[in-house]
């Protein structure tokens, strides 16, 4: 490859990386996969990725904490935000600080009893042990730890 192909090359993969984070934040990872499927090379998606990096288009950790509060304010727990944030291609080791500094024990608690709250339909079931039951695999389901479960349904009201 010449270097006036390669330069062409750079400028064709940064144009289409340009219009992809447009639409929304990616992370790297995510970028590299989208790159690397319209057909660039790891030595042009790699360089692409740097100067993106530098011109701060793209930041891994401002996008986990973005996406973090995101799970937050839609009512997910840890577990389940862990799995998202995977999906997306983050580092295991952000993924862990972010998740330890922003959603403390007491937080997991209120934001699962915030989500049970909100959900209306377990009144309906008249069997207390039916609606616990439901409660559990809900928010399980959501994310929640089982030890923050348990709490929840030691203190909510039947």
């Amino acid at each position: 490859m010449t270097l006036n192909n390669k330069t062409h090359d750079i400028k064709k993969a940064m144009d289409s990386a340009v219009r992809i984070l447009v639409y929304r934040n990616h992370t790297k990872s995510e970028l590299e996969r989208k790159l690397s499927k319209k057909g660039f090379n790891d030595e042009i998606i790699r360089q692409v990725i740097t100067d993106c990096e530098n011109m701060n288009y793209l930041d891994d950790e401002r996008i986990t904490h973005d996406y973090f509060s995101e799970l937050v304010r839609k009512g997910y727990g840890p577990r389940h935000m862990r799995m998202a944030m995977r999906r997306k291609g983050i580092d295991p080791d952000l993924i862990e600080r972010v998740i330890n500094e922003g959603f403390s024990e007491d937080d997991e608690f209120k934001n699962a009893f915030s989500v049970l709250k909100k959900k209306k339909s377990f009144e309906r079931e008249a069997d207390i042990k039916k609606r616990k039951e439901k409660i559990f695999r809900f928010l399980y389901s959501r994310g929640y730890s089982k030890s923050i479960i348990f709490k929840i349904l030691a203190e909510y009201e039947y």
